[in-house]
């Protein structure tokens, strides 16, 4: 006669036990994997926005503006907002071509609405400023080095911040608070 082949109650909850305990371990290390990734995901595409403007600006020997836009289409151009607000609603890049400070459809280069769904954008420049200008040769004006603070999620915590820093030279580099803790201050 054959045995039995299955689990004791005693090994069944011996099991789910372990599993529990498994579990409970791994959640908060995976929230925490999670919130670096979204903030590394928007810190690379601000990265990458940044960087084309300044390439535009370089190739068409025009100035290239990026400013905050949370309605902007390619149809109907607009830059809204401030500095101080979220710039995660939005961006829209654009060169004036004729130099009239207007945006016309065809001075459109590319438009991001939202730029991030995981995280809030905020930018703190030294002149407060609501856009941010690339000239000719890449560089940014003179006041205009600007420090762009990406929190994963809704609510503002420096624990998985990441900052996009521009210098004086024009060129954006990504920091984060982990590796250079005077970068984002």
């Amino acid at each position: 006669m054959k045995g039995n082949t299955g689990f004791t109650l005693l090994e069944l909850m011996i099991g789910i036990a372990i599993t529990g305990i498994l579990v409970a371990v791994a959640v908060p290390s995976f929230t925490a994997m999670m919130k670096s990734n979204e903030g590394s995901s928007d810190a690379n595409q601000l990265l990458t926005v940044l960087t084309i403007a300044r390439s535009e600006a370089i190739r068409r020997n025009q100035t290239v503006q990026i400013c905050k836009s949370k309605t902007a289409s390619a149809s109907s151009p607009v830059c809204d907002g401030t500095a101080a607000e979220n710039w995660s609603e939005g961006v829209l890049m654009w060169v004036d071509q004729n130099s009239d400070g207007a945006i016309t459809k065809n001075e459109v280069l590319q438009t991001l609405i939202p730029l991030s769904t995981a995280s809030t954008i905020t930018v703190s420049t030294s002149g407060g400023l609501a856009s941010i200008s690339y000239n000719v040769d890449g560089t940014v004006p003179t006041g205009q080095n600007t420090t762009f603070k990406i929190y994963p999620g809704t609510s503002i915590s420096t624990k998985y911040e990441r900052c996009v820093v521009i210098s004086q030279t024009g060129k954006p580099r990504i920091t984060d608070n982990a590796t250079d803790s005077s970068s984002c201050s």
